[in-house]
């Protein structure tokens, strides 16, 4: 493994772009490659690829075989996933040795799926999470790594919601990394990376 923590990186959107942003002004990671939805119009996050001259890849169905060796090619220490619309199987989830996260706007393990946003609205709740997690086979089920929790005033709707969630998943999620770079240095020279994805689970519940 090397010094800084190579990211593979599946995203769309805004909340993907503030992610993005804070991940490569940080000397610590680097992002090995973008993946785009398949039918992505999200010229931004391609542009900012651009910028960083990082690969842009598309590709209809992720857990194509075909498409995994590639990733494999990569040597990626995560892989994340912000706001991509598909599933992750368990071989591409497996692939790089700290496994694969999701951001997720909602206060997992209730709040689940999408749309949660109008949900805690119609619940009346007080507050909505967000949530950085590891990806298994279900739908936003792994283990939690990293949860917040943000006021929901009278004079919330979904696009003030909505606008939080942009700029707090971002946050969220750097944080996540922040997190785990000293347990990696201190694990990288002990027992590889089988050690090391344990040991950073382990430091983050």
């Amino acid at each position: 493994m090397s010094e800084k923590i190579i990211i593979g990186y599946f995203g769309d959107g805004v909340w993907a772009h503030n992610a993005f942003r804070k991940i490569v002004n940080d000397a610590k990671f680097k992002i090995a490659f973008v993946v785009l939805r398949y039918d992505s119009s999200d010229e931004v996050l391609a542009t900012l690829a651009k910028e960083q001259n990082i690969p842009i890849l598309k590709e209809k169905n992720i857990n194509n075989p075909e498409f995994l060796d590639r990733l494999k090619n990569y040597n990626c220490d995560i892989f994340v996933s912000m706001s991509f619309d598909q599933i992750f199987k368990s071989e591409i989830i497996n692939i790089p040795p700290l496994k694969t996260i999701n951001c997720h706007a909602g206060k997992l393990p209730f709040y689940r799926g999408r749309n949660i946003l109008n949900w805690a609205l119609i619940n009346d709740e007080k507050d909505f999470g967000i949530t950085v997690h590891y990806m298994d086979t279900g739908i936003d089920t792994g283990d939690i790594i990293l949860q917040k929790t943000y006021p929901i005033s009278d004079n919330d709707n979904y696009a003030s919601l909505l606008e939080t969630a942009h700029i707090e998943c971002a946050s969220v999620l750097y944080e996540a990394f922040v997190r785990f770079i000293a347990e990696l240095l201190n694990a990288q020279n002990k027992k590889g990376a089988g050690f090391i994805a344990q040991s950073v689970k382990k430091a983050m519940k």
